[in-house]
């Protein structure tokens, strides 16, 4: 990368769809292939929560030669500053924490990823297939132009082992913004496949092979009276018949019912069902997205809704049908995931959530960081101030609360 970066801003929609093309080349040649940063998935985002935030996707380039790409909103809404729930990565998050409603007394614009708790997406943001200081530092200046319209900035998803966020940083003092002191990390499971079953069973221990097996006879002994247990694979032209009874499922889960006392309260309305939907239909076109479902008879048990790109599958949602007599293993549907995709020749299954049951079946994780800056108008150093006093404070006098890492990262069983 010889010639300066220069970055272009991308302000609407139907520039953002006219960017596909140079988006998906990019990506392409990014070493990581996150897939809720597909094209497809960001602009369907846009089209369905894009309301009320500004668009800032940049385009960066050096010369004529497209390098690099960072999709960035603007949010506007009074928020509960400077306490930071991980679950909210923007103002349409309050919904589902009644607890932090009453607190959003502070007017705050935010500068963020287009991200929000529905649709979350944490593994990382700026697609640099040559992550050069230069790009990051393109990215920090234009930040630093526009510190007009923005009070906080917030950018979750960066990759430590990669020093992503060390050069950010930098970066961002170059740009002569002030990166904050609040750390927060988010780890995220994923399972390498390797080239059969088989294989991947001869890489778990004993016991979970032993346990694999019991759970599964225990399964069809159980609900045996429903009808013989099956999984159904809903692909291409069927996407639409399987994320039907994805979402009956959510129905008949304790999200809906509101069977068990929890902080975070995260039901589909039916717009967020309309945002599945489209992305599901996007890339069910290329084959790259799936609903798996569990079955006794004509009872639905459980789903598992994910998203293919080069290689990669990304879990979006899970559900189990809480209404049955007995809790619902998911076996079936692991086994049914990681066969499935070796069979398609997939490299890699990526876990949306951290829960002791994902824990069984994928041994690896990124532990991935969030990253805040302030620039330096007045009330933006005011709010670095306060964040930095509430972060003394916790660290004092308050306990530290429960790891992130017990609770699902999205909609999930």
């Amino acid at each position: 990368m010889n010639a300066p970066v220069s970055v272009k801003r991308i302000g609407s929609v139907d520039e953002l769809d006219a960017l596909g093309p140079v988006w998906n080349e990019l990506q392409d040649h990014c070493d990581y292939q996150h897939v809720l940063m597909d094209h497809r998935w960001v602009s369907t985002w846009w089209r369905h929560f894009g309301r009320g935030k500004a668009q800032h996707t940049l385009l960066l380039s050096s010369g004529r030669n497209p390098v690099g790409i960072v999709p960035l909103a603007i949010t506007r809404s009074f928020e509960a500053f400077p306490f930071r729930d991980p679950y909210v990565m923007g103002p349409d998050d309050y919904q589902f924490l009644p607890g932090l409603r009453r607190r959003r007394i502070v007017p705050l614009r935010r500068l963020t990823f287009p991200l929000n708790l529905v649709s979350g997406n944490i593994r990382g943001q700026a697609i640099f297939p040559h992550a050069e200081p230069a790009s990051y530092a393109a990215f920090a200046h234009y930040a630093a132009g526009i510190a007009g319209d923005w009070d906080v900035a917030t950018l979750p998803g960066m990759r430590p082992w990669d020093q992503e966020q060390a050069v950010l940083a930098n970066a961002a003092r170059g740009a002569g913004l002030l990166p904050g002191r609040r750390q927060a990390k988010r780890p995220m499971l994923y399972i390498d496949l390797p080239a059969s079953l088989q294989e991947f069973l001869r890489s778990r221990s004993s016991h979970f092979r032993q346990r694999m097996q019991q759970e599964g006879n225990k399964l069809e002994r159980t609900f045996a009276a429903l009808g013989p247990m099956k999984v159904t694979c809903y692909r291409g032209a069927e996407i639409d018949e399987g994320l039907r009874r994805l979402f009956a499922l959510e129905k008949q889960s304790w999200k809906v019912a509101d069977s068990k006392q929890r902080r975070l309260h995260l039901s589909l309305d039916d717009h967020a069902r309309g945002f599945f939907r489209e992305a599901a239909g996007r890339f069910a076109a290329d084959d790259n997205a799936q609903v798996l479902i569990l079955s006794f008879g004509e009872t639905n048990a459980a789903g598992w809704f994910t998203l293919e790109r080069k290689g990669v599958a990304s879990s979006v949602l899970t559900y189990r049908n809480e209404q049955l007599t007995e809790p619902v293993s998911i076996v079936p549907i692991w086994q049914e995931l990681i066969k499935g995709g070796i069979d398609r020749g997939l490299r890699r299954l990526d876990i949306n959530g951290y829960t002791r049951n994902y824990l069984k079946w994928a041994k690896d994780q990124h532990d991935y960081s969030s990253m805040t800056l302030f620039n330096t108008a007045p009330y933006s150093r005011l709010l670095q101030l306060v964040d930095n006093g509430a972060l003394a404070f916790a660290r004092r006098f308050v306990p530290r609360s429960q790891d992130i890492r017990s609770e699902p990262a999205r909609p999930s069983t």
